[in-house]
């Protein structure tokens, strides 16, 4: 027999919860990770969402292709930057496969290694070939062609701060996948994304807007918009799954600001149980329900000529 205090919903194991989601818990850690060697282990310990799946990397990199095809920038040839890869190179090395003739993949922070060994990326490659990015019968010699395709990939950690090492209209697409959420100053980025895209080039980006704290089955992916801008600095900003909260609204002013716009995409979910609108930060008060129903964009932008 069970103890009614041990069951999954108990009453402990909310408590237990509670505590632990508790804004002074997370301000606590908040302040904790501010401190070097707390801050690297959790680095060393940060998983980069699921870049290590094959059938993710390869449905991302067919997002690129048709995102340029929609555009007109024909993945063969192109010359594309990864903002943000985290600790695979599956996605670029996937677009190099499919004809891009270089990636240049920047970080703030180190995950991926610089020199991946092309073995390690055996079954991605078969999952390359089962979507048709590539090929198989016009490579007999997968592990030259995985090596030939790295050699054209550079991995390189950048300084959020400063502008890319790149000269201006050199790339002719610039991507991203679950990361300008995380970033402080999206236009300064998506500024200097335009700076180094030739004219017409595409800015191709999906971004997430759910609370990343909160992604949980059941959990409330809307708990953070509860927070004024200064109360959820105090609790995350030195945190990996800091979110600058962006609504859709916002980011499609954005985009329509500094790029043409191809395609602007909303993907929406049921509003989570627990949201209570009454409960949103002051901030976010003046977005319909129906802006707050979009859990990500997906977006394809062209730079001006």
């Amino acid at each position: 027999m069970t103890g009614g205090g041990s069951g999954p919903s108990s009453p402990m194991r909310r408590g237990a919860r509670r505590a632990w989601k508790h804004p002074a818990r997370q301000t606590a850690q908040n302040y904790a990770m501010r401190l070097t060697p707390l801050r690297w282990l959790a680095r060393y310990f940060h998983q980069t969402g699921a870049m290590e799946a094959p059938d993710i990397v390869v449905d991302r990199a067919v997002r690129v292709v048709e995102a340029a095809r929609i555009g007109a920038t024909p993945i063969a040839g192109a010359r594309l930057v990864e903002i943000g890869p985290g600790h695979s190179l599956g996605i670029a090395l996937s677009l190099l496969l499919a004809g891009a003739s270089r990636v240049d993949a920047v970080d703030t922070v180190r995950y991926a290694a610089s020199q991946p060994e092309p073995r390690s990326f055996t079954e991605l490659w078969r999952r390359i070939t089962e979507a048709g990015l590539v090929d198989p019968t016009a490579m007999a010699d997968p592990d030259a062609e995985l090596a030939r395709a790295l050699a054209r990939l550079d991995y390189r950690v950048v300084d959020g701060r400063e502008r890319w090492p790149f000269p201006e209209q050199s790339k002719d697409i610039v991507y991203s996948f679950s990361v300008l959420e995380h970033v402080h100053d999206p236009r300064e980025l998506l500024e200097e994304s335009a700076r180094v895209l030739r004219p017409a080039g595409l800015s191709i980006h999906t971004i997430d807007l759910r609370d990343h704290y909160n992604l949980g089955p059941g959990e409330n992916w809307l708990e953070f918009l509860a927070f004024d801008d200064r109360q959820w600095d105090r609790m995350t900003s030195a945190r990996s799954a800091w979110c600058n909260r962006m609504r859709a609204p916002e980011l499609r002013a954005l985009f329509a600001d500094l790029f043409e716009l191809v395609e602007f995409t909303e993907h929406k979910d049921d509003l989570p149980t627990g949201f209570d609108r009454r409960r949103v930060a002051s901030r976010f008060r003046g977005f319909a329900l129906d802006d707050l129903s979009v859990s990500s964009v997906s977006v394809v932008g062209r730079r001006r000529e």
